[in-house]
């Protein structure tokens, strides 16, 4: 089981990486309605399993400071994951994904993607 969740916690961070360098931009071509960052969420989800997992099975004492700050940290990076699909400060944005949202701004509208 271990390694199950290892394997599928890094096969997200893989996808996550090929997102936020734009070698997978299939999923970034959705109108945005609970897929706005889908393949950057899919890094922070990785990252937060791989932390996460790895306090729970390497860190059981729950006293340890170490297993606070993972437990912390992959707590934060699911709630990341979990804004990522609506909305996503332009910082954590690269480059190639804010100039196709202002492309699809142009083109569609201001309220392209947004219900009647």
């Amino acid at each position: 089981m271990m390694f199950g969740v290892y394997v599928g916690g890094f096969l997200f961070i893989l996808a996550g990486t090929l997102a936020y360098t734009g070698r997978w931009k299939g999923w970034a071509f959705a109108r945005p309605v609970l897929s706005y960052g889908i393949g950057f969420g899919c890094l922070y989800m990785g990252i937060a399993v791989v932390l996460g997992w790895t306090a729970a099975t390497v860190l059981p004492d729950s006293m340890n400071i170490l297993f606070i700050i993972l437990v912390s940290i992959s707590g934060a990076l699911v709630l990341l994951t979990l804004i990522s699909q609506w909305w996503l400060p332009r910082f954590l944005q690269p480059r190639w994904f804010r100039e196709l949202r202002a492309e699809q701004h142009r083109t569609y509208g201001p309220g392209w993607g947004r219900k009647a």
